[in-house]
């Protein structure tokens, strides 16, 4: 941003610098640097799952979504954000941007996760950040899978 003042000696505010490059831009950056800042601190979100208790999973993927930042971008009650809802996803028929569409199962929310510029749902930017593979334990992926899938479809 160019901090010089301008014509009328008023220096820019964040403000109009955001609605200059746009607001989903700086969150998806910010999450990205985010889960970046999160995995070069060797941290992980929740232990390893128990795939053998569903009820600890999903536990576990509801945590591991908080930590890496989805809420901020996908809400669980039907309401859109910057990302669709996980409400009734898994098991839904999903209209992709490109005009075609795809049933919401569990490879499909793996490969959303890993690979989200993939498929991108009808009415959404290509906004999810990129890597979260290079990230997400392989529990943690499982976990919030397990999590997205007991919100229903």
């Amino acid at each position: 941003m160019d901090s010089k003042p301008t014509a009328d000696n008023q220096s820019p505010s964040w403000a109009t610098f955001l609605a200059g490059i746009g607001i989903g831009f700086v969150v998806a950056v910010t999450l990205g640097l985010s889960v970046a800042l999160f995995a070069s601190l060797g941290a992980e979100a929740s232990p390893p799952a128990m795939a053998d208790d569903p009820a600890l999973l999903v536990s576990q993927g509801e945590a591991a979504a908080t930590a890496y930042g989805c809420a901020a971008c996908h809400s669980v009650d039907g309401t859109p954000g910057i990302g669709p809802s996980w409400l009734a996803v898994a098991g839904s028929d999903r209209p992709l941007a490109d005009g075609t569409s795809v049933v919401a199962d569990t490879d499909y929310l793996v490969e959303s996760i890993l690979d989200p510029s993939a498929q991108i749902v009808a009415d959404f930017d290509d906004a999810m950040p990129k890597g979260l593979g290079d990230v997400l334990s392989a529990e943690d992926l499982d976990a919030v899978v397990a999590y997205i899938e007991s919100l229903g479809g």
